[in-house]
Protein backbone atom coordinates (compact mmCIF):
# COMPACT_ATOMS: atom_id res chain seq x y z
CA UNK A 1 0.00 0.00 0.00
CA UNK A 2 3.10 2.17 1.14
CA UNK A 3 4.20 1.95 -2.46
CA UNK A 4 1.28 2.90 -4.09
CA UNK A 5 0.86 5.77 -2.66
CA UNK A 6 4.37 7.16 -2.94
CA UNK A 7 3.57 7.11 -6.45
CA UNK A 8 2.74 10.41 -7.91
CA UNK A 9 -0.47 9.64 -9.77
CA UNK A 10 -2.29 7.83 -7.40
CA UNK A 11 -4.72 9.40 -5.72
CA UNK A 12 -5.49 8.55 -2.50
CA UNK A 13 -8.90 10.22 -1.94
CA UNK A 14 -10.36 8.52 -5.15
CA UNK A 15 -13.75 7.16 -4.22
CA UNK A 16 -14.64 3.33 -4.97
CA UNK A 17 -18.20 1.97 -6.57
CA UNK A 18 -20.03 3.09 -3.52
CA UNK A 19 -18.08 6.70 -2.62
CA UNK A 20 -15.25 5.00 -0.31
CA UNK A 21 -12.13 6.40 -0.35
CA UNK A 22 -9.28 3.99 0.77
CA UNK A 23 -9.07 5.10 3.79
CA UNK A 24 -12.63 3.75 4.87
CA UNK A 25 -12.05 0.59 2.99
CA UNK A 26 -11.34 -2.28 5.14
CA UNK A 27 -11.46 -4.72 2.70
CA UNK A 28 -7.56 -5.23 2.91
CA UNK A 29 -7.88 -5.21 6.42
CA UNK A 30 -10.23 -8.02 6.18
CA UNK A 31 -8.14 -9.63 4.21
CA UNK A 32 -5.13 -9.49 6.55
CA UNK A 33 -6.99 -10.67 9.33
CA UNK A 34 -8.20 -13.73 7.26
CA UNK A 35 -4.40 -14.60 7.14
CA UNK A 36 -3.09 -17.20 9.86
CA UNK A 37 0.02 -15.34 9.56
CA UNK A 38 -1.11 -12.05 10.46
CA UNK A 39 -0.55 -11.13 13.90
CA UNK A 40 -3.50 -8.18 14.50
CA UNK A 41 -2.24 -7.40 18.05
CA UNK A 42 1.16 -6.32 16.24
CA UNK A 43 2.58 -3.37 17.86
CA UNK A 44 4.79 -0.71 16.37
CA UNK A 45 7.76 0.24 17.67
CA UNK A 46 6.11 1.89 20.81
CA UNK A 47 3.59 -0.98 21.20
CA UNK A 48 1.14 0.69 19.55
CA UNK A 49 -1.26 -1.52 17.97
CA UNK A 50 -3.67 -1.44 15.29
CA UNK A 51 -6.35 -1.16 17.21
CA UNK A 52 -5.43 1.78 19.54
CA UNK A 53 -4.63 3.80 15.69
CA UNK A 54 -8.13 2.93 14.72
CA UNK A 55 -9.31 4.28 17.61
CA UNK A 56 -7.42 7.10 17.50
CA UNK A 57 -7.79 8.21 14.51
CA UNK A 58 -11.68 7.56 15.31
CA UNK A 59 -12.13 5.16 12.31
CA UNK A 60 -15.36 3.37 13.90
CA UNK A 61 -15.28 0.85 10.87
CA UNK A 62 -11.79 -0.20 11.22
CA UNK A 63 -12.39 -0.41 14.94
CA UNK A 64 -15.51 -2.49 14.77
CA UNK A 65 -13.49 -4.46 12.33
CA UNK A 66 -11.10 -5.45 14.65
CA UNK A 67 -13.31 -5.95 17.44
CA UNK A 68 -15.31 -8.27 15.97
CA UNK A 69 -11.87 -10.37 14.99
CA UNK A 70 -11.66 -12.56 17.44
CA UNK A 71 -7.68 -12.54 17.80
CA UNK A 72 -7.39 -9.05 18.80
CA UNK A 73 -7.13 -7.87 21.85
CA UNK A 74 -8.69 -4.54 23.24
CA UNK A 75 -6.82 -4.63 26.62
CA UNK A 76 -3.54 -4.58 24.78
CA UNK A 77 -0.54 -2.15 26.45
CA UNK A 78 1.19 0.35 24.54
CA UNK A 79 4.99 1.47 25.62
CA UNK A 80 3.47 3.60 28.22
CA UNK A 81 0.94 0.45 29.25
CA UNK A 82 -1.99 2.19 28.06
CA UNK A 83 -4.92 0.15 26.09
CA UNK A 84 -5.97 1.20 22.83
CA UNK A 85 -9.46 3.02 24.41
CA UNK A 86 -7.24 4.83 26.76
CA UNK A 87 -6.54 7.57 23.87
CA UNK A 88 -9.82 8.80 23.86
CA UNK A 89 -9.49 10.50 27.18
Amino acid sequence: MRLLLDLEDINPDSTDKDQLTPLWSARIVKLLLDRKDVNPDSGDKNGRSPLRWAVKGRHERMVKLLLDYKNVNPESRDHRERTPFEHLE
